[in-house]
């Protein structure tokens, strides 16, 4: 049928094992959220897309049916910044 066909054409281009391009993982960091920055004793959190991270914990971004994962690199508590580093190809 018309509507299987057209189900498994998108799920085939959604699911691609093409490497994302530089372009799709600045679009991924910038749907990263800073909500906000505290800090618990010598511990920093943040809230990034309403989770709470800290530093080398992962976050993921979902864009375009691929998942983007970033490393927390650095929590600034008086600027209240917060560095990613992109993990994966």
């Amino acid at each position: 049928s018309l509507m299987a066909f057209m189900s498994k054409d998108i799920f085939s281009s959604l699911a691609t094992d093409k490497p994302a391009s530089t372009s799709d993982w600045a679009k991924a960091h910038a749907r990263l959220r800073v909500g906000g920055v505290m800090k618990s004793g010598n511990q920093l959190f943040a809230t990034v897309n309403q989770q709470v991270v800290k530093v080398n914990d992962e976050i993921s971004v979902e864009m375009k049916g691929r998942l983007f994962h970033f490393k927390v690199r650095r929590i600034d508590f008086q600027h209240k910044t917060v560095q990613f580093e992109p993990i994966g190809p």
